[in-house]
């Protein structure tokens, strides 16, 4: 099976996209990016899709390939509009709750396809 463990910003900011000030969203992004990035409304307007691309991808693949794909995108989402704290404020790792989060996730999934342990 493939886990496909979601990046912090790839949770947090869609849900949030229409609260966030776009020119300081463009002016973030923009120190990391060599390449012109649209204006800053366009771009927020854009970017939760964008960043949506790439799990989409990987799930088609799965998909394709017959390989059992979980995302925690939901459950990490879940948990955060919850309030609770998934993620470290100043890094991208898993606090202990965002930890319990995908190993409830990650145990609900096997045992969805393949019944409890040791049956």
């Amino acid at each position: 099976m493939l886990v496909y463990a979601p990046t912090k910003a790839h949770v947090v900011v869609p849900p949030a996209a229409d609260r966030l000030p776009p020119e300081k969203v463009h002016a973030f992004v923009s120190l990391r990016r060599p390449d012109p990035l649209p204006p800053p409304r366009e771009f927020l307007e854009t970017l939760p899709a964008k960043m949506e691309s790439y799990e989409t991808a990987v799930r088609t693949w799965c998909q394709a390939e017959g390989v059992p794909f979980l995302s925690l995108t939901a459950p990490l989402r879940e948990a955060a509009a919850a309030g609770r704290q998934v993620y470290y404020t100043y890094d991208q790792h898993w606090t202990a709750t965002g930890h319990q989060v995908v190993a409830d996730a990650v145990a609900r999934f096997r045992q969805n396809r393949v019944g409890p342990a040791g049956a």
